[in-house]
């Protein structure tokens, strides 16, 4: 079969959907993510359903993969996602993790900014009948932002924060010191800033291709990196709250004219990758289902599992079940999901747990 399209998935691990302007982040801009938000779909919301499995890409490839009718490429510099893929990609490169022991001095020495620059590259050889999937954990491993971007998301009287390359992955006392926390917050909003340089420079280089030629370009993640938001900083133990879960869900699609459209359904990473890949197959003409027939969220749910715990969200409700307690929070006005109303509603966790217990493993 001849193919004559090509796509680029990008899944940056760590990457949550609320650290972005696009999805409502006021803090800092994000000026690249949003310019690729006007000129392209937004999915509000996108769920991990495996945020810790196999070197954190969430198994998002698997059901993907099992019968391609077409070329995968993966570039990556996390180990365990290129050992995993290897044998299902038609070529597979790591990019060998490196990581400053300090902040660079410049955006574009750091290790996201390396990263993007071998992800040019491939995409420069990406021919027709090709899905280049870039994975990089670099957001998750190595917080090496300079400290101007650190430092400029803090007041006169904070105090500096850490000069540290390594995340934190902790559980924060009742007591913990609130500046420990905001220096950890400014670090990650900075490694964001850097993100966002770096996708500019990937949005300049696809704004230069002729227009017949222009891949598909996705962004998503396999899940989103904890700020304190339920005293979890990184990864330190399973949860499965939205802070997690929710991730972005950014398709530029080429020569449709489809630009700043927001679609309220509910997703998943592996189900973008799939239209990314139906894409490439010629099953999919367009996305004018996602503009003319939305699906309603209320009409679907995603179940997310980890460690222990389960998850099911539905356009109403989120129930977090573990093995002997569950929890359940009202959609989507309990954003940050901090009241917990499953003693008031038992009939609806006694129906979501029905519901949660009818999906396989």
């Amino acid at each position: 079969m001849s193919f004559q399209r090509k796509a680029i998935a990008l899944s940056i691990d760590g990457l949550g959907a609320r650290s972005l302007g696009a999805y409502g982040n006021s803090w800092f801009k994000t000026a690249h993510f949003d310019r690729l938000a006007a000129a392209g779909l937004l999915i509000e919301q996108v769920l991990a359903t495996r945020p810790d499995e196999r070197g954190s890409l969430g198994g998002a490839c698997d059901r993907v993969l099992e019968q391609p009718e077409f070329e995968w490429l993966l570039l990556t510099d996390d180990r365990q996602v290129c050992d995993h893929l290897q044998d299902q990609v038609a070529n597979a490169t790591l990019l060998q993790p490196q990581c400053s022991p300090t902040p660079v001095d410049d955006w574009t020495e750091s290790e996201l900014a390396r990263f993007f620059s071998a992800a040019l590259e491939a995409a420069e050889e990406l021919q027709p009948g090709q899905l280049l999937l870039l994975h990089t954990n670099a957001l998750t491993r190595c917080w090496d932002a300079p400290l101007t971007l650190r430092e400029a998301l803090g007041d006169e009287e904070d105090p500096p924060p850490p000069e540290s390359t390594a995340p934190p992955s902790l559980r924060l006392e009742a007591d913990s010191d609130p500046d420990e926390l905001l220096g950890w917050q400014q670090i990650y909003g900075a490694q964001i800033q850097v993100l966002d340089e770096c996708l500019g420079i990937l949005l300049d280089w696809l704004e230069d291709q002729p227009a017949d030629e222009r891949p598909l370009l996705l962004v998503t993640a396999p899940r989103g990196f904890p700020l304190g938001e339920h005293r979890l900083v990184g990864y330190p133990e399973p949860q499965l709250y939205d802070e997690l879960l929710q991730v972005p869900g950014l398709i530029l699609f080429p020569g449709e004219g489809l630009a700043a459209v927001r679609v309220a359904e509910l997703m998943t990473p592996e189900e973008l990758l799939g239209l990314a890949a139906a894409f490439v197959e010629n099953r999919l003409s367009s996305f004018d289902r996602f503009v003319e027939q939305p699906l309603p969220a209320s009409i679907r749910s995603v179940v997310s599992r980890t460690q222990g715990l389960a998850a099911i969200r539905t356009g109403d409700w989120k129930l977090i079940a573990a093995s002997e307690q569950t929890e359940l929070y009202a959609k989507p006005d309990d954003r940050w999901e901090q009241n917990d109303v499953h003693d008031r509603c038992r009939d609806t966790v006694e129906e979501l747990l029905a519901e949660l217990a009818a999906v396989p493993e």
